[in-house]
């Protein structure tokens, strides 16, 4: 009995000391996260030996910790906890920046002021992210932040994401709309379906959509995002195409967002939205339709039996003739002599 409540007392202390290096690692992520914005030429994130035990000790200070074990937990860290490392000689930084950003999240959301009625108090959670939010560089830590929230906690944070949306001056860029996709695709608010609704439809406006598409889509950095079909990614592309669908939806914009739709569900989901566009917004308009389709890569994979239901049995015009010949679809081009002779007689037709 003694050996084993000896074994459980040493078993109590190395838990502590496990935990105290946490709250440590945490402290330092948003201590070097926050010094490398303010002092971007003299930090980038780094601290000097010196400096580290300096901070070490005040904050074992402040914690009420024993300060004789600030050598200990500094050799462990070194030596024990692969987090912090020396690149340059007498100083030390988190080895990858996404650790420091993770630990930064952490302390912020650990040490987040607790203010019930009647005992308000400044430096809660909703108060944290309002800060962070509003700061790109901020970006992964808000990410990170975020993903620490609970469920009884989500419902409040999506408020907050929507408050960024519609903020007169900072929802007039693509930073919100990005964070709010962001924030689906890492299924931060998966475990409350309510939450998904809202942020998915607050992000499915004609403005809202035009800012997550990619602004140039021949930079290979300047993707769409990718927000799972489960967090929200069914309802914005429901509304994307709603959009490209539309005849009065500029060719620039129907390219961009055709790339985010691409991005964000199957090939054929979209072979069959692209189908079922022929009897609604496009009904009639069968040039514009087989347009849509080349900008959906659709209209190159469909078999020709769907498309010649919508094409029927007419004589094509020379616009969808063309359309159909630059598409690759001689299957559908040559279906009678009249065609062909239209086809060999053809010269370059755009629609307008």
């Amino acid at each position: 009995d003694l050996f084993f409540s000896r074994e459980a007392s040493k078993s109590a202390t190395v838990r502590r000391h496990v935990d105290l290096l946490k709250d440590i690692h945490r402290y330092l992520g948003w201590m070097l996260h926050a010094d490398a914005e303010t002092n971007k030429r003299r930090a980038n994130g780094r601290i000097a030996a010196t400096d580290l035990k300096t901070h070490l000790q005040s904050y074992l200070e402040r914690e009420r910790y024993d300060v004789e074990v600030v050598s200990d937990i500094f050799d462990a860290m070194l030596e024990r906890v692969v987090m912090i490392v020396s690149r340059v000689q007498g100083t030390y930084e988190f080895e990858v920046q996404p650790l420091r950003e993770y630990f930064a999240a952490r302390y912020l959301y650990d040490t987040a002021s607790y203010s019930p009625p009647g005992g308000e108090r400044s430096g809660t959670k909703p108060d944290r992210f309002d800060a962070i939010a509003r700061n790109f560089y901020w970006l992964n830590v808000t990410r990170f932040f975020c993903g620490c929230f609970s469920k009884g906690e989500l419902l409040d944070l999506v408020e907050r994401v929507k408050d960024l949306v519609a903020d007169p001056l900072l929802g007039r860029t693509r930073f919100p709309v990005t964070l709010g996709a962001m924030l689906l695709s890492d299924w931060v608010f998966a475990q409350t379906p309510k939450a998904v609704a809202e942020l998915s439809e607050a992000l499915s406006s004609r403005e809202a959509l035009r800012r997550l598409m990619p602004s140039n889509l021949y930079y290979r950095n300047d993707r769409a995002v990718r927000i799972p079909l489960q967090c929200g990614g069914s309802t914005i592309v429901e509304r994307a195409f709603e959009v490209v669908e539309d005849n009065q939806t500029p060719s620039d914009v129907v390219d961009r967002l055709s790339e985010f739709i691409r991005e964000n569900t199957t090939s054929e989901r979209v072979e069959q939205c692209w189908l079922a566009a022929a009897s609604r917004n496009l009904q009639g308009n069968i040039a514009r339709w087989l347009w849509l389709g080349g900008r959906l890569g659709a209209l190159s994979n469909v078999p020709k039996d769907e498309i010649q239901i919508v094409l029927g049995s007419g004589l094509l015009s020379k616009e969808v003739l063309s359309l159909l010949f630059e598409a690759g679809r001689y299957d559908c081009c040559f279906t009678s002599e009249a065609h062909t002779e239209m086809l060999t007689s053809l010269g370059s037709v755009r629609i307008s």
